[in-house]
């Protein structure tokens, strides 16, 4: 905690803010209230300042200092309940960062209240969500394929995924599949951007939405926490729709229908908030109105407290806008061949780049032994490596296509036509040949493909790593494995069994080459660096690329 003495020297140094009243003092806490310069001539701004235990360190990620005005509630940054969002950098003393979150409020006062600049980019809505009955709920959405009009309504169905927890909260997830109008008669369904696997691979639940005309928000940032607020954001046909579908689900086993209210932002995109309605105790009514020509009924909403959902636009650019390889590339069809060790590196770390079509082979089953050193997992028992993979790279994107090459591939691809292969193949932009199949790695070289060919391999206890690209692989692999590289064959692993020995290696040896070299592959086949062969090597505690 920092010392009354700090405080009050600190505001003695600082010409720009002075103490208004005495200090409260307690153990756990310090409270004063505060006085920021505006422009000279203007009263200073009052702010009530708590200063808590733990200062200066934050507490699960917040400040432990915060300065609070209810009369800042429409200017940027102010919360709900007044408090500025602060966020200064970390000091490691408590007067250094005392005076650093002096001077950033000040920066916020000059910005904001005196030069009443406003944020290029937008916020979204601040939302207080609640639990329902120790549940909380949160829906992701995407950008619509084909967009939503203003005054439209109708059903959202739902994918549910795996319940989790947060903060000793139950959670519920969903994905909202698609849009469906009930204005518009037989209208098609409008999809979010989910690849399709998640609506066949999911229970399908349901919801409605509703396109409002502007967003349920205060002073363009807090949201509207009471239905009768609601009222001018809704029109009667879509109140009237609300209120059908609430008695239509009262006669389900569910007690909360998701009513999505959509929106459009300043930047034009659609945002999504979703209300947990009650469907036990409707939030909306009939009102029966006298006329001339005889009774009207109109839908209204009663003054009821809102439950909202926690929403995500996961759109894309946001799911993977924190690092991704480039959009051409990620676009592009690629063929992992081999999902051993080697191969399922390079097809999750695709999938987590932001590839999009991803299609893998292998005829080998995954066993106790392969999880070490590879992405599989014994939870999920025996079974074939691709079908698994396939799983677990949906588990990680829900944009990644993912296609499952049946056992007769190799057979076919070594027996066929070599135009029929070839046709085949060149529907694929990358192929990767992860396997240690020379025979496959012969046939590859030989087809001609427009497609790129990538041959990836590793040696015994991950000494190399070489990759090679097409054209005239083989004779590359061959000039490497003779002339350059030593592979040690003394010390190999013996499965039991009739089997082949293999190579040893841990996991992090493998994944550390695996993840060297597809930095520079990507690069590569984005047109960042030129393409060329090479194989790393470890040096002295160092990896080093090795260009041919």
């Amino acid at each position: 905690m920092i010392s009354k003495e700090a405080i009050l020297n600190i505001l003695a140094e600082l010409d720009f803010a002075s103490l208004n009243g005495d200090l409260v003092w307690d153990a756990k806490f310090v409270k004063f209230s505060l006085l920021i310069d505006t422009r000279e001539g203007e009263s200073p701004l009052s702010w009530e300042v708590a200063i808590v235990a733990p200062y200066p360190m934050k507490v699960n990620g917040h400040a432990s200092i915060s300065f609070t005005n209810q009369e800042l509630l429409p200017f940027p940054h102010i919360m709900r309940g007044g408090e500025l969002c602060l966020h200064t950098t970390d000091a490691l003393t408590e007067e250094d960062q005392f005076r650093q979150d002096l001077i950033q409020l000040k920066s916020w006062v000059d910005k904001y209240y005196v030069n009443k600049e406003v944020d290029a980019h937008y916020e979204n809505l601040v939302v207080n969500s609640t639990d329902v009955d120790g549940v909380e709920y949160h829906f992701l959405f995407t950008e619509l394929k084909e967009e939503l009009t203003i005054g439209d309504y109708g059903m959202v169905r739902l994918c549910s995924l795996q319940n989790s927890s947060k903060r000793e909260t139950k959670t519920s997830t969903y994905l909202a599949y698609g849009f469906q109008s009930r204005r518009v008669y037989q209208s098609e369904e409008k999809v979010c951007d989910w690849d399709s696997h998640y609506l066949f691979g999911f229970n399908n639940e349901y919801g409605a939405y509703c396109m409002l005309t502007k967003a349920p928000e205060h002073y363009g940032k807090f949201i509207i926490e009471n239905f009768a607020e609601l009222e001018p954001l809704f029109d009667q046909t879509q109140k009237d729709f609300i209120y059908r579908v609430i008695k239509k689900a009262q006669n389900s086993p569910v007690d909360l229908y998701p009513l999505f209210c959509g929106y459009k932002t300043p930047d034009n995109r659609t945002y999504w908030q979703v209300i947990l309605l009650d469907v036990t105790h409707p939030p909306i009514k009939g009102i029966k109105h006298s006329t001339s020509t005889g009774p009207v009924w109109h839908t209204t909403f009663t003054q009821d407290k809102i439950y909202w959902a926690n929403t995500v636009d996961a759109s894309y650019e946001y799911f993977f806008g924190r690092g991704a390889m480039p959009s051409e590339l990620a676009a592009k069809k690629f063929f992992i061949i081999g999902v051993g060790a080697v191969g399922s590196i390079v097809a999750k770390t695709l999938t987590r780049c932001g590839a999009r079509y991803i299609d893998v082979y292998d005829f080998d089953i995954k066993e106790p032994g392969n999880v070490c050193r590879s992405e599989y997992e014994i939870f999920n028992g025996i079974g074939d490596k691709s079908s698994e993979l396939q799983v677990l790279l949906y588990r990680i994107s829900p944009f990644v296509t993912c296609r499952v090459w049946n056992s007769l591939f190799d057979y076919q691809a070594k027996s066929l036509n070599p135009e029929e292969v070839r046709d085949v193949l060149n529907k694929y932009d990358v192929i990767f040949d992860c396997t240690t199949d020379n025979h496959l790695m012969v046939l590859l070289d030989s087809l001609s493909l427009k497609a790129q060919v990538v041959n990836l391999s590793i040696t015994n206890h991950a000494k190399e790593l070489t990759c090679v690209f097409s054209p005239q692989i083989t004779r590359c692999i061959e000039f490497l494995y003779s002339k350059l590289l030593t592979q040690d064959k003394s010390d190999m692993f013996n499965p039991s069994g009739c089997w082949n020995p293999t190579f040893k290696a841990s996991y992090n040896d493998i994944s550390l080459m695996v993840q060297f070299a597809l930095k520079r592959i990507i690069q590569m086949l984005s047109s960042l660096e030129p393409i060329s062969n090479f194989y790393i090597d470890e040096k002295e505690g160092s990896l080093t690329i090795n260009k041919l």
